[in-house]
């Protein structure tokens, strides 16, 4: 869990997000972390089974690691981009989910 507070127009916001992908040193963006708690996404691990196969830990701990790289690179192009200060919390929402 990761707890964020920022001023904004004035306004004090807390939150507090559970973001499952890291970055390679070991920490989350702070600002992709503040701008997803602030939309009330959540972002959730990868399913246990794929393509109806249950994974074995060595292979779900290698799907995690890879499926969070790739969630993390386009969720954080999605935040920097004009396209999501121009979306309200919803579309962020059904925006992060697909």
């Amino acid at each position: 869990m990761i707890e964020a507070e920022r001023l904004h127009k004035g306004q004090r916001y807390s939150c507090v997000a559970s973001v499952p992908f890291t970055r390679r040193n070991g920490t989350v963006s702070a600002v992709l972390t503040w701008q997803l708690a602030k939309a009330g996404v959540s972002v959730g691990l990868p399913q246990r089974r794929v393509g109806g196969v249950e994974l074995s830990p060595e292979q779900y701990d290698r799907y995690h690691a890879v499926s969070g790289q790739r969630a993390y690179s386009g969720i954080s192009q999605l935040v920097r981009s004009e396209r999501w200060r121009s979306m309200d919390d919803e579309g962020k929402q059904k925006a992060v989910g697909k």
